[in-house]
């Protein structure tokens, strides 16, 4: 790992993110698009949120997370995942376990800054405007945004966090040489796959295959990865 962070920090070409895979572990694009979905579908299940407290409940090294950050993941993550309204003990854990998430996010893009990685501004334009496209138009899009207590620029700021997430993760399976063997996905698509009675042909799924054994094998590493990341931050939890 340190070794690996000198060489990328010496590197006078960072790399940039590149789009693809949806990475496990993280929000996701497709997370924050079906926050807009949910709330153009449903909006009252975002209560009309209002701006939260600026009490600050974790820090990760000088990154504060405030109260409302909070708030909005945790509105965010159980619109889109019709999660029922959870009050008292429930809500505490609830909230706990989404705060967790997004420590662990925090730990992932600060390490993911350390190493040098970034992302293209036309990147992240494209991926909005994917999304745009696909929820009926700007105004659409601003108005979901809005009833999510979101803004456009806060939006783009998540898409830029996702696309570097999405970059650093496919750097750590380099780093940790990943790797999926030609004959492990053919296997997989004889036993999962293969005999259906739709079946789909072999090159057709072949790329989605071997992406999804690597992330296999990646989410076993993840938790080391984890403590390696936590030991070196300075994390405060304070509810």
């Amino acid at each position: 790992m340190t070794q690996t962070e000198q060489q990328a920090q010496s590197n006078p070409e960072q790399p940039q993110a590149k789009g693809g895979k949806k990475m496990i572990w993280i929000a996701g694009l497709v997370i924050l698009a079906i926050v807009v979905f949910m709330y153009a579908r449903n909006p009252e299940r975002f209560g009309g949120q209002q701006a939260g407290s600026g009490q600050v409940v974790a820090t990760v090294g000088d990154r504060e997370i405030t109260r409302e950050e909070l708030d909005e993941q945790v509105a965010q993550l159980t619109a889109a995942q019709q999660i029922p309204s959870a009050t008292g003990e429930e809500q505490q854990v609830l909230e706990r376990q989404i705060l967790d998430q997004m420590i662990e996010e925090q730990l992932f893009y600060a390490d993911a800054q350390a190493k040098g990685i970034s992302v293209a501004p036309n990147e992240i334009e494209e991926q909005y405007n994917t999304i745009v496209t696909e929820f009926g138009g700007q105004e659409a899009v601003e108005e979901a945004l809005a009833g999510a207590g979101l803004t456009v620029d806060k939006f783009r700021e998540s898409l830029e966090r996702q696309l570097v997430l999405e970059a650093y993760f496919e750097q750590l399976k380099e780093e940790r040489d990943i790797s999926v063997s030609d004959e492990e996905v053919r296997a997989f698509y004889d036993e999962q796959i293969a005999g259906q009675e739709t079946e789909i042909p072999f090159e057709a799924v072949e790329a989605q295959v071997r992406a999804e054994l690597e992330q296999q094998q990646l989410s076993q590493i993840i938790p080391q990865i984890l403590e390696e990341l936590k030991a070196q931050a300075d994390i405060q939890v304070n509810i």
